[in-house]
């Protein structure tokens, strides 16, 4: 069956999409974190990705570039392949899932940069509500374990936009700076049907670095700007840059 957004008949009253059952890691209550303190810079141990989910992030691992919510798909069809997989291998599956399913737009009701990829009145699909503390963390972990440049991103990109609506904790500053180098890292690796994707994240790192006033990371992403299109568009890319 393919995953339910690509097809309309993935969106039947019999599919059940992974995070309706999901409400975070749990393995910390946020609510005991309302304060504004920061987090630590490793997560915890004892939260493992499941070899299901491994698999396909390894193989997400060699590609040159690919979209995240085509991983989305992949990870939302490995969780439905492995009903009786224990819960807590599920639960962290299901954090991989939310982490790519979410949408890379400015959504204004939850004052974030990710998004529901579906709502329908209050119900959204994601929902911020199944990011706790644990799943931050877990984040946190993967950001700090992953190879891959977009992946690398979209996992620091998520720990500090999510952090502080989500859990009311403060993200790490390292969080942020991991963002904005590891989106400029991938535009090197966008083929022709990733470009969109190279472009919104080179838009998403400089917003970053501005947002936080990283002189060196403002540079170094306009520098990765221009070789963009300078790859893209040869000589004329600069005009492509300036518009």
């Amino acid at each position: 069956m393919p995953c339910w957004p690509c097809s309309p008949a993935g969106r039947g009253s019999n599919h059940v999409r992974p995070d309706h059952v999901f409400h975070g890691l749990g393995r910390v209550d946020h609510h005991e974190h309302a304060g504004d303190v920061g987090m630590p810079e490793e997560a915890g141990p004892e939260l493992q990705t499941p070899q299901f989910i491994r698999e396909i992030l390894d193989d997400f691992e060699t590609r040159d570039d690919f979209a995240e919510f085509g991983l989305s798909c992949k990870l939302e069809q490995a969780i439905k392949d492995n009903p009786c997989a224990p819960e807590q291998d599920l639960n962290v599956a299901r954090a991989e899932y939310i982490a790519f399913a979410f949408d890379a737009r400015r959504y204004e009701k939850w004052n974030t940069y990710f998004a529901p990829l579906l709502e329908s009145g209050e119900v959204c699909d994601p929902d911020l509500r199944s990011v706790d503390h644990a799943t931050i963390d877990y984040w946190n972990m993967r950001r700090l374990e992953a190879k891959h440049p977009v992946l690398k991103a979209r996992y620091a990109d998520l720990v500090w936009d999510l952090s502080k609506p989500a859990t009311g904790l403060k993200p790490p500053i390292e969080a942020c700076r991991a963002a904005i180098d590891e989106y400029a890292a991938a535009a090197s690796r966008a083929a022709a049907d990733t470009l969109h994707n190279a472009e919104d994240r080179l838009e998403r790192a400089l917003r970053l670095a501005l947002s936080v006033s990283d002189a060196g990371r403002i540079e170094k992403v306009c520098d990765a700007m221009f070789d963009f299109c300078i790859r893209i568009h040869g000589d004329e890319g600069w005009v492509f840059l300036h518009d």
